[in-house]
Parts: C-alpha cells; sequence; structure tokens
C-alpha cells in the first residue's frame, strides 16, 4: 500500500464520521428554529414554489388559486398581497403560478406524509399550510 492509498481510506473514514453530524445538526437546526412554527416556511418564493401541492392534491385548484386569499388571510404567506405570483390571464381568467413546479415534486413525499399525519391526528386543518406541513417541508428542505 502506498501513502497515496492509505490517506485516501482515512477520508472515507473522516466523511463517515461527519455525516450523522451534519445530521444531527440539521434536525437541531429544523426544532429550533422559528421558520416551521411561525409559518415562515410558505413565504414568498418558497411558498411559490410549494403551492403546486395544495393546489392540486387539497383544493383542486390548479388554476384559479382561489384558496390564497383565505390561506393568506389565516396564516400570513404574503403579507396581506392574496395572489403574490400567481398572475391574472386576461384572456383565459386564470391564474398562472411564477415558479415551476420542480421544487415542489421534491416535496411531494413530504407533503403526502404531512397530509396523512394531519389526516389522522385532527389536531390542525388538512389545508396544507398548518404546523404539520411546515414541519415535514422544512425537515424536506434538508434532506
Amino acid at each position: 500500500m502506498t501513502g497515496t492509498e492509505g490517506h485516501r481510506s482515512s477520508g472515507k473514514d473522516w466523511s463517515a464520521r461527519l455525516l450523522p453530524i451534519v445530521a444531527v445538526l440539521s434536525l437541531f437546526i429544523i426544532f429550533n428554529r422559528f421558520s416551521w412554527k411561525e409559518n415562515t416556511v410558505f413565504q414568498y418564493d418558497q411558498g411559490g414554489y410549494y403551492r403546486y401541492l395544495p393546489a392540486v392534491f387539497i383544493y383542486h385548484d390548479l388554476g384559479h388559486y382561489s384558496f390564497l386569499p383565505e390561506i393568506n388571510h389565516r396564516y400570513h404567506v404574503s403579507d396581506g398581497i392574496d395572489y403574490y405570483a400567481a398572475y391574472a390571464q386576461e384572456k383565459t381568467g386564470r391564474r398562472l403560478n411564477k415558479y415551476s413546479i420542480g421544487v415542489s415534486l421534491f416535496e411531494l413525499p413530504w407533503f403526502f406524509a404531512a397530509h396523512a399525519i394531519t389526516k389522522l391526528t385532527h389536531h390542525y386543518p388538512a389545508d396544507g399550510y398548518s404546523p404539520y406541513y411546515r414541519l415535514l417541508i422544512s425537515i424536506g428542505q434538508v434532506c
């Protein structure tokens, strides 16, 4: 074994020890920061990427986003702008989300888990924005 090969194996050992530390720190940050508790998880850009999920799976309203004013008034996700980045199309009467759907596809498993927990526990409304959704989407963003 040359000196170079021995150095490579110690690098693997170091990274294997670092992974659990990073995981624990990530979970600590999620559970101790206020964004998921105070609903800043879905504010502005993050909310624009995420809104596809409740629009399709809860409200069945992908084209109009008619649920946004009520959600904004309940959770203050966009500081009073009811249709933040959901632009009205005059010809069709529909709204176009400024953000692409890609991020929401990565959040999909976490959304389904949050929706199931919310429906099973009945502690919060299954509206796509209550605490279980915020918490699990926050965890998913780290993973």
